[in-house]
């Protein structure tokens, strides 16, 4: 009976820490399974990984700053023509901005990581995102049937 009382009380105890250890929301999860398909689909050594995802997470924390920096709520339909120009010029800043972004970070991966790895980067995330879009789309299916019918892959 003591085992059992022991086994119920420290399973008790495990829950909170389980789901403390859990993602708390969207952008973790999202982060976590990032990590695991880039890691996966660019075989990265333990070694690699420890140098590879700060200058990745670098990277990408100066390149969402860059498109925040360019970012417009204003309606395409709502401006006058002078501020459409003004928007298409800051669009091509930001894209002169993103890459001598991405050139530097190139020489900076390149330190850390085989020249065919870097190479392999916009690759993959393209395929993560789609397969991040694949996934969205399967779970609003479900949600729309009610669960009961989960969409196959063609």
């Amino acid at each position: 009976m003591r085992k059992i009382t022991f086994v119920f009380t420290l399973t008790l105890g495990l829950i909170p820490l389980l789901s403390w250890a859990q993602p708390r929301n969207m952008e973790d999860r999202i982060e976590s399974l990032r990590i695991a398909f880039f890691t996966e689909k660019l075989q990265l050594s333990p070694d690699e990984s420890k140098t590879f995802w700060p200058l990745f997470n670098e990277f990408q924390e100066k390149e969402r700053a860059i498109k925040k920096n360019y970012q417009n709520d204003t309606s395409l339909e709502l401006m006058s023509d002078a501020e459409a120009e003004k928007l298409i010029d800051n669009s091509f800043r930001m894209e002169d901005e993103l890459l001598q972004l991405k050139k530097e970070y190139y020489g900076k991966m390149r330190k850390v990581l085989p020249v065919r790895k870097v190479a392999l980067l916009s690759r993959i995330e393209r395929q993560f995102k789609e397969r991040l879009l694949e996934e969205w789309r399967n779970r609003q299916e479900q949600k729309q049937n009610g669960g009961n019918f989960p969409r196959r892959n063609k």
